[in-house]
């Protein structure tokens, strides 16, 4: 008798406690939720502000109503609005992206969670579906059913963990619809994850099929097997972002303008960036299997890419520039009926200013001008080579330039040149190839009388006959080449087997 009086004790203590922390969960959630909101309204501008691409900034509304508390668990409806921030349409109408009732069950362990499998103690959960007052036409679309279901949990540690799932809807515009365009998605899963240090995020999205056509130009986009995960690098304290999908396809065929078709397969594209999410420190990945890009499909005229891959890193050194590389390789490139070859490259840069874009390294001009603040910077191609079946293009080059201001004395533009050397090496045979093939990419084989061997050594000899940093021949050998050493420990330098005194070099270029 006394162990069953100490059981139901035990019992009673445990149910009267579970009943006092769910209403104190309850007292608490009503305490704090007019701060929350705020707080979650700044982060929400703070990360717009940061990450915006475009010039349109949002006004970000999140407001609630009809509050009910009760025991276990809290009602209310949230609406999250959106509204332009302009100096033209002050008058628009913000743009409703969430308006519905909100079920919140009070912890430490929701009878809703437990039935999701989630033991750990939640201090709240909510349970959500879409309903048919909320979007009528989505309940349609989605067979009289909710489009999305999922839930979303907080912890007594302040971790968030969401999972939504959607239905799949196919949906096609009548004469009566406001939306003109058609779109089929298939059933997708979408999952979040946040401890509470930013850097333990987890993101999944996954996505079988999305197909989007717009009659009116019209073009039609479509993705299958498509995944975003984000998840944290701790050994570099970055999160890793990784989007890989099967097949996307673009189309258009508009009789005002040319027909154009894009085909990728097997997408996989990563970016991994530190956990205070500095751009200046990032890595950053794609390779595809194949890229098709179709100039006329009813003559069957395409350009293929083959096995592309391109990977960029940038980080930021002690001084603020930026170090990096670049790398970049195709295992083939046709064109019609005719393989053009393969290629590599390979870049790398030192101290440049953080101001200066990836793409614009490759002209000397702009780093040297956005090179005010005198730090020593370098670029370097390590590596061009294309690979056709006649032979190689190479190109090589180094230039490395010192501040202008070095033990209190002004150097001049030549003075600062620390190193600059050129390796071009480009056989007439092998651009005679390529230019021929491209004239007559349907034609297979290709006659004599196509070869463009005389018209290319005239487009060399009239673009450069007159440049002293190239030659056009290489002993026996006609094309374009370079060799070119000039460093800061000689006045003298040579180009292309003949020696100069720098100045004169540079003044004739």
């Amino acid at each position: 008798m006394k162990k069953a009086s100490l059981i139901i004790g035990f019992i009673a203590l445990l149910v009267f406690g579970y009943v006092g922390l769910a209403w104190f969960t309850g007292n608490q959630i009503e305490k704090n939720i007019d701060a929350q909101i705020i707080q979650l309204t700044q982060q929400l501008e703070i990360k717009q502000d940061k990450y915006n691409i475009t010039d349109t900034k949002y006004d970000i509304g999140i407001f609630y109503s009809n509050y009910r508390k009760n025991l276990f668990s809290t009602q209310l409806h949230l609406t999250v609005t959106l509204k332009p921030i302009t100096r033209y349409d002050s008058d628009l109408e913000p743009l409703k992206i969430f308006d519905d009732n909100v079920t919140i069950h009070h912890g430490p362990f929701p009878i809703a969670a437990l039935s999701k499998g989630v033991f750990t103690p939640q201090m709240v959960w909510i349970d959500y579906q879409t309903t048919k007052q909320a979007s009528p036409e989505l309940w349609k679309l989605a067979g009289n059913q909710p489009f999305i279901t999922g839930y979303a949990g907080i912890s007594y540690f302040n971790d968030i963990q969401v999972k939504l799932s959607n239905k799949a809807i196919l949906y096609k515009p009548t004469e009566s619809s406001d939306i003109e365009e058609q779109f089929e998605i298939s059933k997708g899963d979408w999952s979040f994850t946040s401890m509470k240090e930013s850097s333990n995020i987890l993101a999944n999205i996954q996505l079988d099929h999305f197909t989007y056509t717009n009659q009116d130009y019209p073009y039609s986009i479509q993705l299958n097997k498509f995944n975003l995960t984000s998840k944290p690098n701790k050994e570099n304290r970055a999160v890793s972002y990784e989007l890989n999908t099967e097949n996307i396809s673009y189309s258009s065929n508009d009789r005002y303008y040319k027909e154009e078709n894009y085909f990728l397969t097997n997408l996989k594209t990563t970016v991994n960036i530190n956990d205070d999410n500095d751009f200046s420190n990032l890595a950053f990945a794609i390779d595809i299997d194949k890229f098709v890009y179709v100039l006329n499909e009813s003559e069957s005229i395409s350009i293929t890419i083959n096995q592309l891959a391109f990977n960029l890193k940038n980080r930021s050194n002690t001084d603020n520039f930026n170090d990096g590389s670049l790398t970049s390789s195709i295992g083939s490139l046709i064109a019609g009926k005719h393989n053009l070859g393969t290629g590599v490259i390979n870049f790398d840069y030192q101290n440049i200013n953080p101001n200066q874009s990836p793409p614009c390294l490759f002209y000397l001009k702009h780093c040297i001008e956005n090179n005010k603040e005198g730090k020593n910077f370098t670029l370097s191609l390590n590596k061009f080579n294309w690979h056709t079946e006649v032979g190689d293009i190479n190109i090589r080059f180094i230039f490395d330039y010192l501040p202008a201001i070095e033990k209190d004395q002004i150097l001049s533009d030549i003075e600062r040149i620390n190193e600059f050397k050129v390796n071009v090496d480009v056989p007439l045979d092998v651009l005679n190839s390529i230019f021929t093939k491209v004239r007559n990419w349907q034609t297979s084989p290709i006659p004599q009388e196509k070869d463009e061997s005389r018209n290319v050594e005239d487009f060399l000899k009239w673009l450069f006959s007159k440049n002293i940093i190239f030659t056009l021949n290489k002993g026996d050998t006609k094309g374009l080449f370079s060799d070119i050493d000039c460093s800061r420990d000689s006045q003298i330098m040579k180009a292309n087997g003949k020696t100069y005194i720098k100045e004169d070099f540079f003044d004739r270029l």
